[in-house]
C-alpha cells in the first residue's frame, strides 16, 4: 500500500490503530488473524500485514469469498513466485462475474 508511514515502525500498530486510521473493518482484522496470516502471535502489526489486509479488503469488495480470499492471500506469503497461481484465482473470480 503506497503512502503508508509508521510513527513507531519498530513497534508496528495494534488492530484498533489500523481499525482507526485505515477504516480497515475489524471483521477483516479477525479473519486475517484467525487464518494465522500474520505469522505473529503478538497483537502488533506491521507495515506488510497492512499491506495484506489492504489487500484482503479489495479481494472482499472484488467478489472473493473467505475461503478465496484467503487461499490468494496463503500463495501472497508463500516463498517463490506464485503469481501463476494468484492469476488463476484472480481470473477465475473475473469469470463468475
Amino acid at each position: 500500500m503506497p503512502g503508508i508511514i509508521f510513527t513507531d515502525a519498530k513497534n508496528g500498530m495494534t488492530r484498533e490503530e489500523i481499525h482507526r486510521d485505515y477504516q480497515i473493518p475489524l471483521s477483516v482484522i479477525k479473519a486475517y488473524d484467525e487464518w494465522a496470516l500474520s505469522g505473529s502471535k503478538t497483537p502488533q502489526y506491521s507495515e506488510e500485514d497492512l499491506r495484506r489486509l489492504s489487500l484482503l479488503v479489495t479481494l472482499h469488495e472484488a467478489g472473493f469469498s473467505a475461503p478465496e480470499a484467503q487461499a490468494y492471500l496463503r500463495l501472497d506469503g508463500e516463498a517463490g513466485d506464485t503469481r501463476g497461481q494468484r492469476l488463476l484465482l484472480l481470473n477465475a473470480r473475473r469469470k463468475a462475474m
